[in-house]
């Protein structure tokens, strides 16, 4: 064992100073809001708001609860976000557990199907911590209601406080103003909200209703009741500026994973007249995500279905010298999707929820999708003939796009670090140096398997190149073929104004030809 030095001593006797336990929940939140709400500033205020409105959107998906109806409103001067709900409310005696308590949640223990959007109850308890105000009120349908209020996470007045419900409303009510000294300035338009109240509620059962009202900077009001009357395509329907068919509706639900999946093509074109590639929309357990498996197994089985199909039925009989092949990159073109993922034990990347990491969703969405397009293809032949067609002609022009890009590639080849042709293979010496030029690739693999790799180098070329007799010295000097052979013999500097017989960078030329090639 090394001898310890004395500062490595010193550290070793200190090092308990040097450890910290924050004295509690809020501190902890407070100290790392990005872990707990997506990050700082509007994205960490949306996250917010998202927590809330998603907590009322569980009450609308509860069995048991009574909820049909969301209400929420947003003020973009004050930052004032309040959200409220017809479902089971609060209960009284556990009302601050609930809001400042860690690890305190209805969903530890789950049978079958039950699903929701967190696991540990965290949401509510991150929102209150990073609010300089929020307040919560649980309505009865007794005639009782209960309210709490609480400032930078704490409890105000000892605990909950009795206000009147006359009209014996049922449901809750929360209330916050997001701290700008922990998340710093937010300049979150009710915009943003708006289209993420109208996403989430999608997902919810037909008929399911938001009021929904903000106030933008300039004090001017906006109302408006959406009800959700085209559930998972209410995006897609707007979105899409031209459907190629009908949106495609695949669901399933075993108990431990559900989804519910709508994808329609959009033939839309963009500046090379070539939709854009898959446009996403994806939730789990009703949280908004830009990634995880179940977005990955959905397309992976949309691509994997629709590329068997189109390379062992639809083009199976191809006539033509250059055949197609659908790869997945061609399905995704113009594809525009809504999946909505559920399970019964969902694992996020962090506390915002915008990645799943539960790796068996994967293989249930692909299985799920694989099985429902075979039932679709069946029921819609007229639709599957429509797509075929698209993605063939997609097939068609990256193929002709590949091959210009083969001709770039081949006109521009050559080692970035050498300033030679790419297929030419160097000797190791920079003296007495010798160049074979064979005619093509594989007599190049030939040659360069026989020859002395110290000093002999080898140069393919494609068949007979121009003829310096019968063009113009321009003209011979644009051929590729001879651009490369001359950055061979006179080096990366090429052929110049200036030039010596000494600047040459080989000693011997050696043709090696076919049996084929006769001489005159």
């Amino acid at each position: 064992m090394a001898r310890l030095t004395q500062e490595q001593l010193a550290a070793i006797d200190n090092y308990s100073n040097d450890i910290t336990t924050l004295k509690d929940t809020v501190t902890a939140i407070r100290k790392m809001p990005g872990y707990y709400c997506a990050g700082r500033h509007e994205k960490g205020a949306l996250s917010l708001v998202r927590e809330i409105y998603q907590n009322a959107i569980d009450q609308i998906l509860e069995p048991k609860s009574p909820a049909d109806t969301v209400w929420i409103s947003y003020n973009e001067i004050t930052l004032e976000t309040i959200v409220k709900d017809n479902g089971l409310g609060f209960p009284f005696n556990d009302m601050i557990r609930m809001i400042t308590s860690n690890h305190t949640s209805k969903n530890y223990t789950k049978k079958k199907g039950q699903y929701s959007s967190g696991l540990h109850g965290s949401g509510l308890k991150v929102v209150n911590a990073l609010s300089t105000e929020c307040q919560v009120i649980s309505y009865r349908y007794d005639g009782t209601a209960m309210q709490l209020d609480l400032q930078e996470g704490y409890v105000v007045d000892k605990g909950p406080k009795s206000i009147p419900n006359k009209e014996k409303q049922q449901g809750s009510v929360v209330r916050f103003i997001p701290s700008t000294e922990v998340l710093g300035e937010i300049n979150l338009s009710w915009e943003k909200i708006y289209h993420l109240v109208k996403d989430i509620l999608s997902l919810t059962p037909i008929g399911s209703k938001v009021f929904f009202e903000a106030i933008d900077k300039n004090n001017k009001h906006f109302t408006e009741t959406i009800i959700n009357t085209d559930g998972i395509i209410t995006k897609l329907i707007s979105s899409t500026s031209t459907p190629l068919c009908n949106p495609i509706i695949i669901s399933d639900d075993n108990g431990e994973f559900k989804i519910d999946t709508a994808f329609i093509y959009d033939i839309g074109a963009g500046e090379n007249d070539v939709p854009n590639s898959e446009n996403v929309t994806a939730f789990c357990n009703m949280c908004p995500t830009i990634a995880g498996e179940h977005i990955d197994g959905t397309i992976e089985g949309i691509c994997r279905w629709f590329s068997q199909y189109m390379n062992n039925i639809y083009l199976a009989n191809q006539k033509s010298k250059d055949k197609i092949k659908v790869i997945y990159s061609d399905i995704k073109n113009g594809l525009n999707i809504m999946i909505s993922g559920f399970c019964l034990e969902p694992t996020f990347v962090g506390q915002a929820k915008e990645q799943l990491s539960v790796p068996e969703m994967s293989q249930f969405c692909k299985e799920v999708i694989m099985k429902g397009l075979d039932q679709w293809s069946k029921n819609n032949p007229q639709d599957l003939a429509k797509i075929s067609k698209f993605f063939k002609e997609i097939a068609e022009l990256r193929q002709k796009s590949d091959k210009e890009k083969v001709k770039i590639v081949q006109k521009y080849e050559s080692n970035v670090f050498s300033g030679y042709p790419k297929k030419y293979k160097r000797p190791t010496s920079k003296k007495n140096n010798e160049l074979i030029i064979v005619e093509g690739d594989s007599a190049a693999g030939s040659a360069a398997l026989a020859r002395d790799s110290k000093i002999q180098g080898v140069m393919p070329i494609r068949g007979k190149i121009i003829n310096a007799f019968a063009h113009p010295y321009a003209k011979v000097f644009e051929n590729e073929e001879v651009q490369a052979i001359t950055r061979i013999i006179l080096g990366p500097k090429g052929y110049h104004r200036n030039f010596e017989i000494s600047d040459c960078q080989v000693d011997r030329i050696i043709f090696m030809t076919d049996e084929q090639l006769s001489v005159r």
